[in-house]
């Protein structure tokens, strides 16, 4: 499962539908402090994780995940619209990537989203999400 935090609805809303076309399971939520709450119930194989959200940022959620050896394969691509000056901070914290929103094709995610995510759970994932006759 993939967890998208970002806390505007079109860009969250956007990922969550073209990663489920493309046969993820995928959840998504409006904060930091969503995606803590959500983290004490469920392990995603990996979470793209906004930066400036309100209330609890990107990076203060990047430390919480990392800092729990419960996440420590959980991987965690940072995606923000501030320029590519926050990849160094985010790499450096522990993200696994870094992409800035609008400079990258969204197909391009999967690349990113493989070494988390192994094609048989994703498969299995596609399965179940499929209608039941």
């Amino acid at each position: 499962m993939i967890l998208v935090v970002d806390d505007n609805a079109d860009i969250r809303n956007l990922l969550t539908k073209f990663l489920h076309l493309d046969g993820f399971e995928v959840e998504s939520v409006g904060s930091g402090i969503e995606a803590m709450l959500f983290l004490e119930i469920h392990t995603p194989h990996c979470i793209i994780l906004d930066i400036d959200m309100p209330d609890m940022d990107g990076f203060q959620v990047l430390t919480q995940v990392r800092a729990n050896a419960d996440f420590s394969d959980v991987g965690i691509i940072m995606h923000s619209s501030f320029d590519r000056s926050m990849k160094t901070k985010s790499l450096a914290m522990g993200a696994n990537a870094y992409v800035q929103k609008g400079s990258m094709n969204l197909a391009d995610f999967r690349t990113l989203l493989e070494p988390f995510y192994d094609s048989a759970s994703r498969n299995r994932e596609l399965m179940h999400s499929l209608p039941r006759n």
